[in-house]
């Protein structure tokens, strides 16, 4: 009895090694942005937020650092030039983030921002300017998106992409055991249980 269940176990082995590789060799695993797109546009309501997402950027430095207004003038500039700036001093600053066209999890904000507001109703703030015992905080916060808004599909790109090749996968085993029963049974190389 357990020699069968040890054969039969090894035979469930080969059988999924033998579909990994297939899978591995047919599977295509290019995803372009147009296959992305049509599956945010079909599926967009499933893409509700449970969580405030913002772009904003920010940056903490010690009160004692000499070019304080300086860096206040940078970071209220929009010109690339003050921007590329500000972020060749980023070594000089205790955190940061200054690229806010990229979308983030509020609550991972508030973790670098405790003095942000929470449970009100955020808005967009062009300049934002808090100290505390150690440093100055610089915030601008450029668009907010609240709960039950639908994601951007800039946030959601990365699991839309696992959606698709998932669904490819599960498109390609489909067809190899079709194929499998289809050439089984033609070659009459098949057992009835």
């Amino acid at each position: 009895e357990i020699d069968e269940l040890v054969e039969n176990y090894r035979r469930e082995l080969i059988i999924e090694k033998y579909r990994e590789a297939l899978i591995n060799k047919l599977l295509d695993t290019v995803v372009t942005s147009n296959d992305v797109n049509q599956y945010y546009q079909s599926n967009k309501d499933i893409y509700k937020l449970n969580e405030e997402l913002v772009q904003i950027r920010y940056i903490y430095y010690n009160k004692t650092i000499k070019e304080g207004k300086e860096l206040i003038k940078l970071f209220k500039s929009k010109k690339t030039d003050d921007i590329n700036k500000l972020n060749d001093k980023r070594l000089e600053f205790n955190s940061f983030n200054l690229n806010d066209s990229i979308w983030v999890s509020y609550k991972a904000v508030l973790e670098k921002l405790p003095f942000l507001p929470v449970g009100e109703n955020l808005k967009k703030v062009d300049f934002l300017q808090k100290e505390d015992s150690l440093g100055v905080y610089l915030v601008a916060i450029n668009r907010v998106l609240n709960m039950n808004e639908i994601a951007p599909k800039s946030y959601v790109e990365p699991t839309i992409k696992k959606m698709i090749l998932h669904k490819r996968k599960l498109d390609l085993l489909v067809e190899i055991e079709k194929s499998l029963l289809t050439d089984a049974v033609k070659d009459k190389n098949f057992e009835v249980y």
